[in-house]
């Protein structure tokens, strides 16, 4: 059941609790300028302008109690440390993070998936091209990464509301790396602006051999945890500090 709270905000309270934040529709600049930012990217070049649909996106990423609960409804192993109960989930592949996603989808009747990648960038650093989700001034008590942070994960809620997106979304850097939808393509940002238009909804390649993941995680630092940084991944991998999150359809996608 979703249950409307405040205008940006929408609840899920079945199966589990999930709190989903609303990014409007509009455009946003995608990817990196190194004439602002020294750790720009060749894969994150040239940037560009990109519009995205509206969508609604987890406030947090998916936890270790939530998925506990998906993987004893389907009968799968998981196990994760006591006391982690409000910790990201760790350890998954590619596309038991899409299973988990069909699964919520039938029971919640709603359309839940992985973000693109531009939805996810766009909902890390809103429309005024910021660098970090809360603004252009690296702060490393914001996030939890390898500096100053626990060298492992933390709730999901510590860096709240330091942290924070302008969305409302926590954690969108450090903490955990998250899957993305898209396949990835060094190459992806050079072809988008060959036409010379905005670019809409984009999704991606049609196939490759890697998945996208973002936002960096407590492992790395600031170079790895920024808004706009691209990390690609074999989708069958599984790794100590790889989490997701996920996306809600609006009534007019689905």
């Amino acid at each position: 059941m979703t249950l409307p709270t405040m205008p940006d905000t929408l609840i899920l309270d079945t199966p589990f609790y999930l709190a989903m934040v609303r990014v409007p529709a509009g455009e946003f600049i995608m990817g990196s300028d190194p004439n602002r930012d020294n750790f720009a990217q060749f894969d994150e070049l040239p940037q560009h302008r990109v519009y995205v649909s509206e969508f609604y996106i987890g406030r947090y990423e998916v936890t270790n109690a939530q998925y506990m609960i998906y993987a004893r409804v389907n009968g799968l192993p998981f196990e994760f440390p006591t006391g982690n109960d409000d910790h990201p989930v760790v350890h998954i592949s590619w596309g038991e993070t899409v299973g988990f996603c069909q699964w919520l989808s039938q029971v919640t009747g709603e359309s839940v998936r992985l973000p693109t990648e531009a939805e996810w960038e766009k909902a890390a650093r809103g429309t005024d091209g910021r660098l970090y989700p809360w603004g252009d001034n690296w702060d490393p008590t914001a996030l939890n990464s390898s500096i100053g942070g626990a060298w492992d994960t933390t709730s999901v809620v510590k860096h709240v509301p330091a942290g924070n997106a302008l969305c409302g979304a926590a954690d969108m850097v450090g903490n955990v790396w998250e899957w993305t939808a898209d396949w990835y393509d060094a190459s992806e940002y050079a072809d988008r602006i060959k036409s010379g238009l905005t670019v809409q909804d984009p999704v991606g390649p049609l196939g490759g051999t890697h998945r996208i993941m973002r936002g960096g995680s407590y492992y790395h630092r600031q170079i790895g945890t920024r808004a706009a940084r691209r990390f690609k991944y074999i989708p069958t991998s599984r790794c100590y500090d790889i989490g997701f999150r996920v996306v809600m359809a609006t009534q007019s996608e689905s």
